[in-house]
């Protein structure tokens, strides 16, 4: 169970996340790295990541030389997708086991600062991503911002 995911779900049973990311096999040692760090901050921090959040890798302890990236952004995969989901928001019901899934996106120092400086552009942020349709698994992408 996820640390605060009791009291953030209203669940006694608490909940557990799994975390997803794009990338190219060639990166995989790197993002397995970057999720071990961002599953560890749960439990260092004593409360559950939500969507809209934007996590710093000097938070994190985790540094990649040569990324163009500082931090990453968490929110939910396929948004309502009944198709996908059986509940809103990325959640899974499995048995007697509540699953948060979360889509972790890297962001670039512009796009960290542009999410940070208003609460409204969570959601400016998120339609750019729509419309823009980066490849959220190149490392090299440019920022949306």
């Amino acid at each position: 169970m996820v640390p605060g995911s009791d009291r953030a779900f209203h669940n006694v049973s608490g909940v557990r996340y799994e975390y997803l990311i794009h990338g190219y096999p060639q990166d995989a040692r790197q993002l397995a790295h970057l999720l071990l760090h961002l599953a560890h901050w749960p439990y260092m921090n004593q409360r559950c990541l939500s969507a809209g959040q934007v996590v710093t890798f000097d938070t994190l302890n985790f540094s990649e030389p040569g990324w163009a990236f500082d931090s990453v952004y968490i929110t939910y995969p396929y948004e309502d997708d009944t198709q996908v989901y059986g509940e809103p928001d990325g959640q899974l019901k499995v048995a007697n086991l509540l699953l948060q899934v979360m889509w972790v996106i890297p962001l670039h120092p512009a796009e960290r600062a542009f999410i940070e400086a208003d609460e409204a552009n969570v959601d400016v942020f998120e339609e750019r991503l729509s419309t823009v349709q980066p490849n959220l698994g190149d490392l090299a992408r440019p920022s949306v911002i």
